[in-house]
């Protein structure tokens, strides 16, 4: 599942904090550098719009981290000073917003604790802390235009410009602002759309702001619910001005939608000749859309073609996009580049080079490229180019291609030039394209799990091609047989579904409960009833009992024929597969689990965690509807992850997973921002306890990852905890 790129998290202008480790690694700096240089100031300060704190510094002197914000503290500001690199004499201007909330007209301080490691002269490190108090006065009110009558009278204010009473700047954008309240339950402020403006008035115009309004048409409670908008508008010449406000509802009664418009009216305002106070500059996001869950972008298998969308969000609308995208090998080709998304309808012209492609985008009928920006969380990336690469003709793709934008350019509407947000960490602006098609991979989906499983059954139906039996050849003896099945069963039974899957979907029917331990000879059995089996392609059955008992078989009864059960066990785990081998299995069977104990077996018979995944005949992931009854009521084991240390790291994190009790699979990875997989450190059995773990910012393949934010995160069944850490080995 594809999601957009959450490098928003580290951005200077909508970061929502990163915590660094619960105690400094460095000791305490000398008294002449226990202050980091940065500047902070309270931004915003009008009744019922949100404050917000302003952090600036200069990079690379100095880098802002993040923020954490503690209702019953100072507000904490994180960041890291290198005063080697404040010799220099370029500074490049580097900012954190960090949002206050809504304050009632009066007199406000906020208490800073500025805090982080500084690097000196001599490279040595030590950890600097101080406190500053910022002080803002909140204004009775702010300039409001009046709401003419043609409004609805759920509009109460509009305003133009900056909040702050500063004057419009010429080329800049401009801040609007409309607030209003409902009277009922059924009204919801939905968003803000920019429409051309018809006038053919000499030089650039105002867009139409149009104020999409939501009515359900139901009976409706009465509320008194505010509400409250906002956008920019594109920079404008110095002059005088008037905007168009529409407000339009879309009425949504007996599942059609009817849109009206309300009303409208014209606001003025003024764009000033000049500023006297430096403006705030334009910026931009950008990188690839990622793959959820998974260490590949987009995977590509002989003969197939693949596509990546690049994603952009600016402050400013871009009316211009230029760049080259080089791919490391450059075996594969682009064979396609063209707008996508928000940017549909703009011209692109474009040049195949040796490793890659260089490109120019741009507007020539006013359709401009604009991330979403919700009101009530971070703006994201949104599509703007659509790439397509293709492999040679007989020929395999790379088992990994890098696919890099750079060299980008980015311009507004009066061709002027912007650089990037500034983020905790340059943008990574890479891609990884995977060759499908793996060692019993028989979805292509880069990962291998029981549904696979279903699909090489059906394969051995005659329900596959040529090209997937060749690829499903496990056993390498150029054949596709039920021995390559048993093959990767062997292989797919050591680790689970991934976590990137929608949540499984109930079975009707499908009864799943497990019988009480009974006592043989040899130790005890215990039985796993399927009612309803018939609708199953595949089960993995994840056991764990205590030490010194071992599971020394398993007996399918029923129709035993149109099953097929494989088992791997370690000591106090052991994983059963069953695989429906019939088209339409026997719908109810018994999978008894045979046990044998040795002379140092801890006393208790009986299954003591049961974790259970279920595959459907047709490949999707499914659940019976009312669980598993009779499993164990000791609950799954629970997880603990520790902070790392050190965090920032440059080259080895250090932290501990905890567990509440044994579980038979446990599954602990490095991902990016982004979602995506760049490191496993462990697949399978843990016992309960503590355990040290270690990453050294490396992927899976042994190649570095970039600096940048990560997540580690353990799941065991349901308990699933992640912590943030952060890589910078430096330039």
């Amino acid at each position: 599942m594809r999601i957009r790129c959450l490098l928003v998290l580290a951005l200077s202008l909508l970061a929502p904090g990163i915590a660094r480790s619960q105690s400094p690694d460095s000791s305490a700096c000398p008294p002449n550098l226990l202050a980091i240089p940065v500047s902070l100031s309270a931004r915003d300060t009008c009744p019922g719009i949100p404050a917000r704190l302003l952090v600036t510094s200069c990079a690379p002197c100095v880098r802002l981290l993040g923020y954490a914000a503690d209702s019953t503290g100072p507000l904490h500001v994180y960041a890291s000073h290198d005063t080697r690199e404040c010799l220099i004499v370029n500074c490049h201007p580097e900012s954190l917003w960090v949002p206050l909330g809504t304050f009632a007209p009066g007199h406000y301080q906020v208490n800073v604790v500025v805090e982080g490691n500084v690097t000196q002269l001599d490279g040595s490190t030590c950890f600097a802390s101080f406190l500053r108090t910022v002080t803002f006065d909140v204004p009775q009110a702010c300039p409001i235009v009046p709401v003419p009558a043609p409004l609805p009278p759920y509009v109460t204010g509009i305003h133009v410009g900056p909040p702050e009473l500063t004057p419009i700047c010429p080329g800049l954008p401009i801040q609007f602002a409309i607030a209003g309240l409902f009277t009922d339950v059924c009204h919801s402020f939905r968003e803000i759309q920019l429409l051309p403006n018809p006038s053919t008035a000499p030089g650039p115009q105002p867009p139409i702001v149009r104020v999409l309004i939501s009515n359900k048409c139901a009976p409706c409670a009465d509320s008194r619910v505010a509400w409250f908008g906002q956008t920019l508008l594109p920079g404008l010449p110095p002059g005088e001005y008037g905007l168009i406000v529409q407000v339009a509802e879309d009425f949504e009664c007996d599942s059609t939608v009817v849109r009206r418009v309300l009303g409208q009216t014209v606001v003025p305002f003024t764009v000033a000749p000049e500023c006297g106070v430096a403006p705030p500059y334009s910026c931009y996001l950008a990188n690839w859309a990622h793959t959820l869950g998974s260490a590949c972008d987009t995977q590509m298998s002989p003969g197939d073609s693949a596509t990546l969308d690049f994603e952009m969000f600016a402050t400013v609308p871009i009316a211009g996009l230029q760049g080259r995208i080089r791919l490391e090998p450059s075996s594969l080709r682009i064979s396609d580049l063209r707008p996508a998304g928000t940017a549909a309808g703009m011209r692109v012209t474009w040049q195949q080079r040796p490793d890659g492609a260089s490109f120019v985008m741009f507007s020539d009928d006013g359709q401009l490229i604009s991330g979403k920006c919700p009101l009530d969380g971070p703006c994201l990336p949104a599509p703007a180019l659509r790439v397509t690469f293709a492999a040679p003709a007989d020929s395999q793709p790379p088992r990994v291609t890098i696919v890099r934008m750079e060299d980008l350019l980015v311009a507004d509407s009066l061709g002027r030039g912007f650089g990037p947000c500034p983020t905790i960490v340059p943008l990574d602006l890479t891609a990884r394209i995977c060759a499908g098609g793996g060692v019993c991979d028989a979805s292509g989906d880069h990962h291998i799990d029981v549904r696979d499983l279903v699909l090489m059954v059906r394969c051995l139906r005659g329900e596959c091609t040529d090209g997937l039996r060749a690829r499903l050849d496990c056993n390498s003896d150029s054949t596709f047989t039920l021995d390559d099945v048993l093959c990767c069963a062997q292989r797919i039974l050591r680790g689970s579904l991934p976590d990137s899957l929608p949540p499984p979907q109930p079975l009707e029917g499908l009864i799943v409960s497990l019988g009480k331990p009974v006592p043989t000879i040899q130790g005890f059995e215990q039985t796993v009833h399927l009612q309803g089996a018939g609708g199953l392609g595949a089960a993995r059955l994840a056991l764990g009992y205590r030490s010194g008992w071992t599971l020394v078989g398993v007996d399918i009864r029923g129709n035993p024929s149109d099953w097929m059960h494989l088992e791997q066990q370690s000591s106090g785990h052991a994983v059963v597969g069953l695989l429906a081998l019939a088209p339409n299995a026997t719908s109810e069977i018994d999978a008894v689990l045979h046990f044998s104990e040795s002379p140092r077996s801890e006393a208790g018979a009986g299954i003591s965690s049961l974790d259970a995944e279920f595959v459907g005949a047709d490949g999707r992931v499914v659940t019976p509807p009312d669980g598993i009854d009779g499993a164990p009521s000791t609950g799954p084991a629970k997880v603990e992850l520790s902070a790392a240390r050190p965090n920032p790291f440059s080259n080895e994190a250090h932290f501990v997973l905890t567990l509440s009790a044994a579980a038979p699979d446990v599954k602990l990875a490095i991902y990016d921002l982004s979602g995506r997989l760049v490191a496993s450190l462990h697949s399978g059995a843990l016992a309960a306890g503590s355990h040290a773990f270690v990453w050294d910012g490396r992927r899976s393949d042994g190649t570095r990852a970039a600096d940048g934010v990560y997540f580690y995160r353990a799941r065991t069944g349901s308990s699933v905890m992640s912590r943030r850490i952060i890589s910078m080995r430096g330039r």
